[in-house]
């Protein structure tokens, strides 16, 4: 059985784009990674400021490392950095 987790992530006002540039960097090497079968990153269509992150993973213990990946940590911390990073909301694992 697989696990999920969905993860919106909202822009500061006009910052989408560049919010989007910063998540870009997720999708290939997260989708490397040992466990994931499932990775995507797409902009809201009913809310263009918020970007919705889904995975899946073979397990709990997979979903975790991707969590503690130094990887999540570097693109959230630029996304911050540059100023285009308004809250997160996670959800999951489910």
């Amino acid at each position: 059985m697989t696990v999920r987790h969905l993860t919106l992530v909202h822009a500061r006002a006009g910052q989408a784009d560049a919010l989007g540039r910063c998540l870009q960097d997720l999708l290939a090497p997260t989708l490397r990674l040992p466990g994931c079968v499932r990775f995507e990153i797409a902009r809201l269509a009913e809310d263009p400021q918020c970007w919705r992150i889904e995975g899946s993973w073979r397990s709990a213990t997979d979903l975790q490392a991707y969590f503690a990946d130094p990887l999540l940590a570097r693109v959230f911390d630029r996304a911050l950095a540059e100023g285009c990073l308004d809250r997160l909301d996670c959800r999951g694992p489910f």
